[in-house]
C-alpha cells in the first residue's frame, strides 16, 4: 500500500433502492480500509463520466483504472508505474487474464497478444506480428500495441488531462477502447502492454443493467 495514494470506489447509482442500500453498507465497511474512499453519484451517470469524476478527485501523479470485476496479482502495479515514470506519455496496460463467469476459475492469457480492432470497430485480441515476436529477446519486455482495453490501464494524470480525459459524451462502455488509444498516438504518446503485470477480469455475457432509452437507441446515439 506504500505506493498507493488513494483507492476510489465509484457507485454509479443503480436504480433499485435495495441495491443502493446494500452498496451504501458495503461502502461503510470498505472505507474502514486505509486509503479507500467511496464516491457515489447522485444520479445515473454511466461508466465513463463516473471514471472522469474519480480521476478528477485523485491527487496522485499517476492514475490506475480498473473495473470492479477484476482481481489483481502480486506486484502487479510496480512494473506499470515504472514504465510511466520513465516516460509520462506512455499509457500502459497489464496482460488481462480471464476469470470464469461460471465458477471464477482463473485462466492465464497468452503473453503474445496485443490489442486490435476490425473495420466495425470491435475490439479484439490478436497475436503480435512475427517480426515483433522474433525481435523480443526478453519475455519481460513491454509490447507496443495499437490499442488497449480502455478500462484497465495506468496513465500520468497530467497526460490524461492533456488528452482531454475520457469523452464524457459516451453513455456506455466500449468506445473508450478506441477514442483514448487514438488520441494517445495522435498526440505523440505510446501504448504498451506490460507482461510482468497481470490482472484477472470477469468477461460478462450480457449487460447487468438496463438502458432507459432502450438498447438500440442508446447504441445509435
Amino acid at each position: 500500500m506504500g505506493i498507493i495514494n488513494c483507492i476510489f470506489l465509484l457507485i454509479l447509482c443503480a436504480r433499485a433502492n435495495y441495491f443502493l442500500l446494500s452498496l451504501a453498507e458495503d461502502c461503510q465497511l470498505l472505507t474502514k480500509i486505509p486509503k479507500v474512499k467511496c464516491l457515489r453519484n447522485s444520479r445515473r451517470e454511466g461508466l465513463i463520466r463516473s471514471r472522469v469524476r474519480g480521476a478528477d478527485s485523485a491527487t496522485a501523479e499517476i492514475l490506475t483504472f480498473l473495473d470492479s470485476h477484476c482481481e489483481v496479482n502480486s506486484e502487479w502495479l510496480q512494473p506499470m508505474l515504472q514504465r510511466v515514470r520513465e516516460d509520462y506519455t506512455r499509457v500502459v496496460s497489464p496482460i488481462i487474464d480471464v476469470i470464469s463467469l461460471d465458477n471464477f476459475a482463473y485462466l492465464a492469457a497468452s503473453a503474445d497478444l496485443r490489442g486490435g480492432f476490425d473495420w466495425s470497430l470491435h475490439f479484439k485480441w490478436e497475436q503480435i506480428p512475427i517480426e515483433q515476436k522474433m525481435s523480443r529477446t526478453d519475455p519481460t519486455q513491454s509490447i507496443r500495441t495499437p490499442v488497449i482495453a480502455g478500462g484497465i490501464f495506468v496513465i500520468n494524470k497530467s497526460w490524461f488531462n492533456h488528452l482531454g480525459k475520457y469523452d464524457t459524451q459516451m453513455d456506455i462502455w466500449g468506445g473508450e477502447n478506441f477514442e483514448l488509444s487514438f488520441r494517445v498516438w495522435m498526440c505523440g504518446g505510446s501504448l504498451e502492454i506490460v507482461p510482468c503485470s497481470r490482472v484477472g477480469h470477469v468477461f460478462r455475457k450480457r449487460h447487468p443493467y438496463d438502458f432507459p432509452e432502450g438498447n438500440a437507441l442508446t447504441y445509435i446515439k
